[in-house]
């Protein structure tokens, strides 16, 4: 959705247009005080900023609930990952120890 020249709401500098988006930041114009201000996009609308337009305002959110939703699933695949590599291990020494027991016994 285009996003440009788009007024929004920013809790502590108040409305600003959005003038640039690129490389996952977002850039607004507020009042000539202010200038003009970088933000992570989408994560700056979860906290920051409020589209006034309510439709982009919705998509903006559902991208950074599929954001969140995929470094949560690649989080718990690199977790996953670790615990495997931590079980690998153990497994090897044990049986290491099994058959070194059954060497002392023969």
């Amino acid at each position: 959705m285009n996003m440009m020249d788009q007024p929004v709401t920013h809790i502590k500098f108040g409305i600003g247009r959005v003038v640039g988006k690129e490389d996952g930041k977002i850039n607004v114009l507020f009042s000539n005080a202010i200038g003009e201000k970088s933000f992570q996009y989408p994560e700056a609308f979860a906290q920051f900023l409020q589209m006034n337009n309510s439709d982009l305002q919705n998509f903006i959110i559902s991208e950074y609930q599929s954001k969140q939703e995929k470094l949560l699933r690649e989080e718990a695949d690199q977790l996953a990952a670790v615990l495997a590599e931590r079980k690998t291990p153990e497994k090897s020494t044990k049986s290491s120890k099994k058959k070194a027991e059954s060497k002392k016994k023969q």
